[in-house]
């Protein structure tokens, strides 16, 4: 382990409230996220559960682990409020080499919609201690959260690589037993819950590698996709008329 990533540990254990006795993953309130929507599907005897973000009435943004095999009666998208959106179509964003999906819908979904302006994306020039991976479970609507801090570019990069420092979030070592049964599991059937990472209600990135062992516990660097860096293929996907809905 880096002298950076020890820094950081030491820092962040100070500041992210894991040492509390407040019982992990917490329950978001609906006002936090309003715009998270639940994707669900079930492959070979796999629940998978995902995270879209509703970013206008019929646009919901998820990552490329939201779709199953361009199936449009599969894939079920549950909002906060446990109404069910039918998909309509399924899309890439950019050429397909990109991580993220678009599903689009027919009925309308209602609210606040996720943002895609720039200027409301963390650059990351500083350690982010306030951050939370958020997530569906498949039992329920309510969206769950984890207290997690975002390494700044420098420690990201030191941990890492330039490229993966430019274009995905480091997520730093979550020191919580057994903290990624919340991801993937067998009980009481087998699952996999894929998260994201917001900061202050504003998403900013979708899961590219988790840092768990094969304990379950989160033990090295997480990596996830950043919107901000690929917000102009985000853009680009969707009809300029729907995201003016």
């Amino acid at each position: 382990m880096s002298p950076t990533m020890i820094l950081c540990l030491v820092a962040c254990s100070m500041l992210v409230p894991w040492a509390t006795s407040q019982t992990i993953p917490i329950d978001a309130a609906p006002t936090e996220y309003p715009y998270a929507v639940k994707t669900f599907y079930v492959n070979q005897g796999i629940s998978m559960v995902g995270l879209g973000l509703a970013v206008s009435k019929h646009y919901l943004l998820a990552s490329a682990y939201s779709k199953y095999n361009w199936n449009l009666t599969a894939v079920e998208l549950t909002d906060q409020q446990g109404v069910v959106h039918p998909v309509f179509n399924v899309s890439d964003v950019g050429d397909g080499t990109d991580p993220f999906i678009y599903f689009k819908t027919c009925k309308k979904f209602s609210g606040p919609m996720y943002s895609l302006k720039v200027a409301g994306f963390n650059n990351f020039s500083e350690t982010v201690n306030d951050a939370e991976i958020i997530f569906f479970s498949q039992e329920s609507n309510v969206l769950k959260k984890i207290p997690v801090a975002i390494l700044n570019q420098t420690a990201c990069e030191t941990e890492t690589n330039a490229t993966i420092a430019l274009q995905k979030l480091c997520i730093a070592p979550i020191p919580i037993a057994n903290i990624c049964k919340n991801f993937y599991g067998s009980t009481p059937s087998p699952f996999e819950q894929q998260p994201m990472v917001g900061i202050k209600g504003q998403v900013h990135g979708s899961r590219h590698l988790l840092g768990c062992d094969g304990q379950n516990n989160w033990t090295s660097i997480g990596k996830f996709y950043r919107f901000d860096y690929n917000i102009p293929d985000i853009i680009g996907a969707i009809p300029v008329v729907d995201l003016k809905d």
